[in-house]
């Protein structure tokens, strides 16, 4: 069968605006010919032959004063001339020193924006400016400029912005028959470790005991084939004592050595993802580990990342270790004022 496939580019940078009330005031661009309405042009996004910007938009009054009790807005806004239509989607976040407050706002779906020239759209967004648009609700200039509300770091108004444009689609054939056989083939593997039939090895994890086939894990895991190819004590008394890893990580670690597969709601908390990498990095499950150390730091706060980074260096894994450490290197004013810093600090100086 042919399927198609989207190719898509992706750009995202962040927006800083440093000493915003003189930054706003000082400006003179209107926005959308509204001369209620101005904006600060952001992050230019040029991928191939299109071309976007990012704009910040507020209030002002006839005298030109700023309305600071008015919610601002954001829009994105082609401005390249080629020819068509690009198909994009896009998402912003205000950055609170508070994660949990980041106001994030996000398009559900790609948008078709029409070349700068046309009389088609060329701007979508959270835009008061826009005839009859919206701005980001509940954030007004008063609430910036007011410290204990958290939107300013160190002085600075910080927006992430990122978009993604679709840069044409492909046909790919598959091989319906073959995906139907690795089907099989994992439905039996899956069966042969519910069944227990045959299983010549046993993984003493605390109280518990699992029964599982060597040569499975010796074929799936170079950690597993070392031990029962170099005389081991494990490979001579079947038995495979783990007495600092979670029973259900191994578990699902089992799981995936024989199918490929484990329960996706393992990676929704931390606490049970963490648990996973912990054992998927110890018997060296390399695609596993790339799915814990996604969904770990798609959560990543300033609060955590310390911990989430101690751990990784504890562990030895370098994938982890450099999402966090670029983490930080992003959020390293807010990161340095929590707990969770300072005694990754003391605990480890170096």
């Amino acid at each position: 069968k042919v399927r198609a496939v989207s190719r898509t580019r992706d750009f995202a940078a962040e927006f800083e605006v440093g000493n915003v009330l003189a930054a706003f005031s000082a400006n003179l661009q209107v926005s959308q010919d509204n001369s209620a309405f101005r904006e600060l042009t952001g992050p230019v996004a040029a991928l191939g032959e299109y071309r976007f910007e990012f704009r910040l938009v507020y209030g002002v009054e006839k005298s030109g004063a700023l309305k600071k009790d008015q919610d601002i807005g954001m829009y994105v806004c082609r401005t390249d001339s080629s020819r068509g239509s690009a198909f994009a989607k896009y998402e912003v976040q205000v950055l609170n020193r508070e994660a949990a407050k980041h106001r994030k706002l996000s398009a559900q779906q790609y948008r078709a924006f029409h070349e700068a020239s046309s009389d088609g759209a060329s701007s979508w967004g959270w835009c008061p400016s826009f005839e009859g648009g919206n701005p980001i609700i509940g954030l007004n200039l008063t609430k910036i400029l007011d410290s204990a509300q958290g939107w300013l770091h160190h002085g600075a108004l910080r927006i992430v912005c990122m978009i993604s444009i679709v840069m044409g689609l492909d046909k790919v054939e598959t091989a319906e028959v073959e995906s139907d056989a690795q089907r099989g083939v994992c439905e039996s593997f899956k069966a042969l470790l519910d069944s227990k039939h045959f299983a010549d090895l046993t993984l003493k994890v605390g109280d518990e005991h699992i029964r599982v086939h060597s040569l499975v894990l010796a074929a799936r895991s170079p950690v597993f084939c070392a031990m029962f190819s170099a005389g081991m004590r494990e490979s001579q008394e079947k038995e495979v004592t783990i007495n600092d890893l979670d029973v259900d990580a191994i578990r699902e670690l089992i799981s995936f050595f024989y199918t490929g597969d484990f329960k996706r709601e393992t990676l929704e908390n931390d606490d049970s993802t963490l648990a996973l990498l912990q054992a998927a990095h110890r018997y060296a499950a390399g695609p596993l580990v790339k799915k814990c150390t996604a969904a770990l730091s798609a959560r990543f706060t300033v609060e955590t990342v310390s911990e989430r980074l101690e751990l990784a260096d504890m562990i030895g894994c370098t994938v982890f270790k450099e999402q966090c450490l670029e983490y930080m290197r992003q959020q390293m004013p807010e990161v340095q004022e929590t707990a969770a810093y300072e005694r990754l600090v003391e605990r480890r100086p170096g």
